[in-house]
């Protein structure tokens, strides 16, 4: 029995809950699509909706309230009238003088809106009257003044008392046409009144909205574009402004620069990790050329005694076949030498803050960099085949795109299993992709990516190599570095065949333009008779290479510090050229070029510096600023002696 009672019971409580429910969530979805609608447009349908609730009430209240405003008017009026015409018949009353009432009361007919007018004796009867009323007035005879509406007339009692005792009535009544007419009139004034107001109504909620929403939607476009990692310039938020949408901009203001700040230490971040995960790599690629270059050193080392005495013994032949060794082992040191170097260069290239400095920058420099970086990562997996068709420039930073190219390639080995190097390739590709943009193009032939996976692959912090072996923020910071060159960055890829990356770069602008052929350089001028060169070192060995490379084409004078060379200089001796050194303990280069040009003026510019890599702040402000000709280390003597022979003149 309860399970039974039960049922109809629970269906009437129910049912009532039901049909709520279903209202609420209609309630609910039409507030959520109010909710969803932009704010101008929020701002401008509240505005109006006041507007529109303060118009309404014009046109229904003040219509009432001016029709009862011209009605009081009207009675007023009418028994104003009445009095006056009430004081003009006292002596008619007095005398019961019917042709002096009548005549008064017949100059009414002048009178606008006058229907009737009758003069009653006390006792009810008429004494006169002028135009008597169609139907009975409402007014009885006797009583104190009253006025009254009634049968589409004003109909008004007025008593009239003479100076002798004798009481009358005097009964007019008053057309209403002319109160009409007010009525009309003032619909006419309010209708327009209400248009007008409405009309400045929607223009005052739209300059509202405007001025709210314009900078509230500019705003939420910097917000939306930074979301998407689309470079927004802070010149569209609305700083100046003194009200809270300019507090809001400003605050968003500082919270961008801050992220910025941020995102400059993360790609930082990620170049000294991309640098620390290949150091292993690294060192074995410059191991192996200083094992081979310490080994050829010491053979020639060992070999010396055995070459002197083959000269002092007269045996050309086999002499001739000593020195031939001998220069295989030197042609085998330099090339290592030249390896070790690359390398550095590469190194210093990564390890360099550049702040997102833009420079005009050859594209195939910042992919050597990443490529001698991730040779270690490629060649025990993929054959590395380089296609250059061109070598266009782009304006960028090579430290930075560097960093692109070696993510990308790090990502295609790491595609690649080990093993099977001479089974796989890894393309490096750089073309014109259009007349206006340069194309670089990483393929290999590894595994892929997986559909689930394509959509993401940009997302920070998103990877799918196991814990340790990759952060996930490479290709999102890639991306977000070609996108602020006003690049591209795109891929394609099949399961099990490869993947293909492409970065899409904006020409220079001097690329851009079909240049006429540049004459063939003409060779520098030889090096004159008794030419100087002063060489300005801490290091005690590079001062002697340079003299032992050069002392037979020219005087070579080498100081120890910038001090020594600048009591050199003070002390007159004469020199062509300053080849110095950015970074030295004591006086630096910078400091010895700014005593020269202060004391020996002549001699400013004459300077050739060189540098291993400037690793303060003031010695890579001074590189990047100083116009003159830098050299890098190691020195490359046929390139000294070019920068030599330039300066001639």
């Amino acid at each position: 029995m309860n399970t039974g009672s039960a049922g109809p019971a629970a269906a009437l409580t129910r049912g009532p809950g039901i049909r709520a429910s279903g209202g609420c969530s209609s309630i609910g979805r039409v507030q959520g699509r109010i909710v969803d609608w932009p704010l101008r447009v929020k701002l401008v349908a509240v505005s109006a909706a006041l507007v529109a609730g303060l118009a309404a009430a014009l046109l229904f209240g003040l219509p009432r309230a001016l029709d009862a405003q011209s009605r009081g008017w009207l009675e007023s009026r009418s028994l104003a009238m009445a009095r006056l015409l009430g004081h003009a018949l006292e002596a008619a009353v007095d005398f019961e003088d019917a042709r002096a009432a009548g005549a008064a009361l017949d100059a009414l007919q002048d009178a606008r809106g006058t229907a009737y007018a009758v003069l009653l004796r006390a006792d009810g009867s008429p004494l006169s009257a002028h135009r008597s009323p169609d139907e009975p007035t409402p007014l009885a005879v006797g009583g104190g003044e009253a006025a009254t509406f009634a049968g589409g007339l004003l109909h008004v009692r007025v008593p009239i008392v003479t100076r002798s005792g004798r009481v009358a009535t005097l009964l007019m009544g008053f057309s209403l046409d002319e109160l009409g007419e007010r009525r009309r009139e003032a619909r006419r004034t309010v209708l327009l009144s209400a248009a007008v107001f409405l009309l400045v109504g929607l223009i005052s909620s739209f300059v509202v909205a405007q001025l709210v929403a314009r900078p509230l939607a500019r705003i939420t476009e910097v917000a939306r574009r930074v979301a998407a990692g689309q470079e927004q310039p802070a010149l569209r938020l609305p700083l100046g402004r003194a009200d809270e949408v300019g507090v809001l901009a400003t605050a968003f203001h500082q919270m961008l620069d801050r992220l910025s700040a941020q995102q400059e230490q993360l790609v930082m971040a990620d170049r000294r990790v991309s640098i620390g995960r290949l150091a292993a790599g690294v060192a074995h690629e410059i191991n192996n050329p200083l094992s081979f270059l310490a080994g050829n050193l010491d053979y020639v080392a060992a070999e010396l005694p055995n070459l002197a005495a083959l000269i002092s013994q007269g045996h050309p032949e086999a002499t001739g076949a000593l020195l031939q060794r001998f220069g295989e082992a030197v042609d085998d040191t330099r090339e290592g030498a030249r390896r070790v170097a690359s390398i550095v260069k590469g190194l210093r290239t990564f390890a360099r803050d550049d702040q997102d400095r833009r420079e005009r920058v050859r594209l195939d420099a910042p992919l050597e960099a990443a490529i001698e970086m991730a040779m270690h990562e490629i060649k025990h997996r993929a054959r590395l085949v380089r296609r250059f068709e061109c070598l266009p420039h782009v304006m960028g930073s090579e430290v930075r795109l560097s960093q692109v190219f070696l993510n990308l390639l790090v990502n295609a080995a790491h595609a690649i299993p080990e093993g099977a190097p001479a089974r796989n390739e890894i393309r490096v590709s750089l073309r014109l992709g259009s007349p206006s943009r340069a194309l670089v193009e990483v393929a290999d032939t590894g595994s892929g990516i997986p559909e689930a996976e394509r959509g993401r692959i940009f997302d920070p912090f998103f990877t799918t190599k196991p814990v340790g072996e990759g952060s996930g923020l490479g290709l999102s910071i890639s991306r977000n570095i070609v996108e602020k060159l006003g690049g591209e960055i795109g891929f394609d890829t099949e399961v099990g065949r490869g993947s293909t990356f492409r970065v899409s770069l904006p020409l220079a602008q001097a690329e851009e333009a079909a240049l006429p052929e540049a004459a063939p350089d003409r060779p520098p001028p030889p090096l004159p008779a008794g030419y100087r060169l002063l060489v300005v070192d801490d290091e005690p060995m590079v001062g002697a290479a340079v003299k032992r490379a050069l002392d037979g084409d020219l005087q070579v004078v080498v100081a120890g510090s910038g001090r020594e060379a600048l009591e050199h200089i003070l002390a007159g001796e004469r020199f062509d050229r300053v080849l110095c050194d950015v970074m030295m303990p004591g006086m630096s280069g910078e400091e010895l070029l700014a005593e020269v040009s202060r004391r020996a003026p002549q001699l400013r510019d004459a300077f050739v510096f060189m540098t291993g890599g400037a690793f303060t702040e003031v010695a890579r402000g001074f590189v990047e600023a100083y116009g003159g000709p830098l050299l890098e280390k190691p020195l490359d003597v046929a390139t000294l002696r070019r920068v030599l022979r330039e300066g001639l003149t």
